[in-house]
C-alpha cells in the first residue's frame, strides 16, 4: 500500500505541473479557439491517471522525489548477561510477570495510505449514487427521436450516458429545442461525455491535490464554451441572440445536474451568453499557437525523465570521454606475475585539435621512455633510456610504419559492443564508485571501477589478466594480473595544446621532405641526478 500511494504522490505532482502549464498558456491565449485549451486540459487528465511513465530524454518534468517517511531510529539498551545473586534452587518455582510495555504509537506516514483510499473510495459512490440518481429521475421521459427524450420534470438539458449517449429535453419550443440539440450533439460528438468521466475518475483519485479540483472545474466550463464557439460560428447576430435567449431559458435556479458530476448539464449560463454575444473567430495564427502550445505540453510535459541506471551513466560517460575535443588522460599500470615484463608503466596522453601526443615510460632496467607524436596525419617517434649511467635521447623521427599509433584502449574501444554487469555502488558525499564487470564475445573480460564526481566521470580503475601458453612451465601457462588506473587530469584546450606544443616536436626537429632525422644527444644532468636538460631544451625528470 505505501509503495502504491507513494506512485500516487509521484503521478499527481507530475500532473500538477502540467495543470500549472496550462493555466498559465490559458491565461495567455485568451482569443484562442476553446477546443485548443480543452485539449490540453485532456493531456492533464492523461497524465493524471496513466500509472505507468513514457521515458523521454526531452521531458522537462523534474525527477519524481522520493516520498519515503522518516526513518526513525530506535536506542536499544544491551545489558549483557546479568548474573544473578539468588542461587538456582531458589529459582525454581519463580513466576514470571509480562513487562507491560506501551502500544507503539501510530505515525501519520501510516494512516495516510489508508486516508487516501478513504476519500477515493468515497468521491467514487458519490458520482456512483448521483449518475444512478439522475437515471431515476428520467425513467418517465418520452422519446422524441433516435437519442433524444423529453421529460416535463427537467429545468435544462444534459447528456447521460456513455456508450450510447441519450440527450435529455425539457419542455423547450421547436426553435429552441433545435439549437439545444445543435450544442448537446457537439458533446456527443466530441465525446465530452467521456473526457468528463475522466476527468472526475481522475479527482477521485487525486482528490487531496486542488490542482485535479480545478481541472476537472475549468475543463467542463471550456468544454460548454468550445461547443458554444462550434454551434454559433456560422450563426448571424439574430440566430446568436435567440441561441443566448435559450442559454436563459434552460437556465435552472435550482439544478439537479449539478449534483450528477458524470453528466453534462448547462453550467456557466452568464459566462456563455457573453462569449456568444460577442463571438469573434480566432485568427489563424492564434489557432496554430494554440496548437503548437499543446503539441509542446504533450511533448515535454506528458512524459517523463529518463531514468538513468548506474551502468547507463557509465557507459555514456566513457561515450563523452571519446567525444572530447580535448583531453589527457593519466594511465599507470601496475604488473604482477609471472608473465609481467615489467613492474609498472606509466603513460600520458594528450589530444586536441586532431593532434595527439603519447609519453610511455617503462619501469625496466633500462628505464625506457616512449613519445609518440600524430600531428597533421603524420606520425612521429622519439626515445630516453639510460645506459653506463647516462640519459640517452634518440630524437623525433617520423615513423615509417603509422600502423604503430595506437590511442588509449579506453579512447578506442566502442563501448556499444561490451556488456556491462552491475556489481555495486558505493557512494561518498564527494564521490560515486560504481563496479562493473566487462565482456565482450571476443575479447577477454575484465573488472572496472568508475569513480565520479557528481556527474563528471574523473577515473576508471580496470583489473585484467593476461595468460598465455608455456610448455615449460609445470602448469603450462605463464600470467600477469594488471591494474590500470586512468585519471582525467584536464579538459582545457590551452593548457593540453601548450603541453603538446613544450613536449612534442617542433619544425627545428622535423625534415620537410619526409626524410626522417635520428639524433642521439646526452643529457647534461644535475649534480641531484633529478633534472636533466638536453641539448635541444627539452627538460625530463627521473
Amino acid at each position: 500500500m505505501d509503495a502504491f500511494f507513494e506512485r500516487v504522490l509521484q503521478i499527481s505532482l507530475s500532473g500538477s505541473i502540467i495543470v500549472l502549464a496550462v493555466l498559465a498558456l490559458r491565461l495567455v491565449l485568451k482569443n484562442a479557439p476553446k477546443r485548443a485549451v480543452c485539449l490540453l486540459w485532456m493531456l492533464a487528465v492523461l497524465r493524471l491517471l496513466v500509472p505507468f511513465e513514457i521515458q523521454s530524454d526531452w521531458s522537462m518534468q523534474p525527477p519524481p522525489p522520493e516520498f519515503a517517511p522518516p526513518q526513525v531510529q530506535e536506542e536499544f539498551f544491551d545489558s549483557g548477561t546479568v548474573q544473578s545473586p539468588i542461587p538456582p534452587e531458589y529459582l525454581e518455582n519463580t513466576v514470571e510477570y509480562p513487562l507491560d510495555r506501551p502500544p507503539a504509537p501510530v505515525k501519520i506516514a501510516d494512516v495516510l495510505p489508508w486516508l487516501w483510499v478513504l476519500g477515493a473510495v468515497l468521491l467514487a459512490v458519490h458520482g456512483a449514487v448521483s449518475y444512478i440518481r439522475l437515471k431515476c429521475r428520467v425513467r418517465d421521459a418520452v422519446i422524441l427521436e433516435e437519442g433524444v427524450w423529453l421529460c416535463a420534470g427537467l429545468d435544462t438539458a444534459f447528456v447521460l450516458g456513455f456508450f450510447r449517449p441519450q440527450i435529455y429535453l425539457p419542455v423547450l419550443n421547436q426553435e429552441e429545442r433545435e439549437l439545444v440539440l445543435l450544442h448537446e450533439r457537439c458533446h456527443i460528438r466530441r465525446l465530452d461525455h467521456w473526457w468528463k468521466l475522466l476527468a472526475y475518475a481522475a479527482v477521485s483519485i487525486h482528490w487531496f491535490n486542488p490542482l485535479a479540483w480545478a481541472t476537472y472545474i475549468l475543463m467542463c466550463r471550456d468544454m460548454e464554451l468550445a461547443c458554444d464557439q462550434e454551434t454559433v460560428k456560422s450563426m448571424d447576430n439574430a440566430k446568436r441572440k435567440a441561441y443566448s435567449a435559450t442559454l436563459l431559458n434552460c437556465a435552472a435556479k435550482r439544478s439537479g445536474i449539478a449534483a450528477c458530476p458524470v453528466a453534462f448539464g448547462e453550467i456557466s449560463v452568464k459566462e456563455r451568453i457573453n462569449m456568444v454575444l460577442h463571438y469573434k473567430k480566432p485568427g489563424f495564427w492564434v489557432t496554430v499557437v494554440a496548437l503548437v502550445a499543446a503539441v509542446a505540453v504533450g511533448f515535454f510535459l506528458l512524459t517523463s525523465p529518463r531514468v538513468q541506471t548506474d551502468l547507463d551513466q557509465c557507459q555514456n560517460a566513457l561515450e563523452k570521454w571519446q567525444g572530447m575535443e580535448s583531453i589527457h588522460l593519466h594511465i599507470s599500470t601496475v604488473h604482477k606475475g609471472d608473465l609481467a615484463l615489467n613492474s609498472e608503466t606509466v603513460t600520458e596522453y594528450w589530444a586536441s585539435g586532431g593532434n595527439a601526443l603519447v609519453m610511455e615510460r617503462i619501469d625496466d632496467h633500462n628505464r625506457t621512455t616512449t613519445w609518440k607524436s600524430c600531428q597533421d596525419g603524420k606520425v612521429y617517434i622519439a626515445h630516453t633510456w639510460e645506459e653506463e649511467g647516462d640519459t640517452v635521447f634518440q630524437g623525433w623521427e617520423e615513423d615509417p610504419d603509422s600502423q604503430q599509433w595506437n590511442l588509449p584502449w579506453i579512447i578506442r574501444e566502442d563501448w556499444s559492443e561490451w556488456q556491462f554487469t552491475h556489481v555495486r555502488t558505493d557512494s561518498t558525499e564527494l564521490s560515486t564508485d560504481i563496479h562493473l564487470k566487462a565482456r565482450h564475445p571476443e575479447k577477454d573480460g575484465f573488472e572496472m571501477v568508475l569513480s565520479f564526481e557528481g556527474d563528471e566521470l574523473k577515473q576508471v580503475l580496470r583489473t585484467f589478466t593476461s595468460v598465455v601458453e608455456d610448455d615449460r612451465e609445470q602448469d603450462g601457462v605463464l600470467a600477469a594480473v594488471s591494474d590500470q588506473t586512468i585519471i582525467l587530469m584536464d579538459t582545457d584546450w590551452k593548457t593540453i595544446e601548450n603541453a603538446m606544443n613544450v613536449n612534442g616536436p617542433d619544425s627545428d626537429q622535423i625534415r620537410f621532405y619526409g626524410e626522417p632525422r635520428v639524433r642521439r644527444e646526452e643529457f647534461i644532468c644535475t649534480d641531484s641526478g633529478d633534472h636533466c636538460v638536453s641539448g635541444h631544451g627539452h627538460d625530463t625528470h627521473h
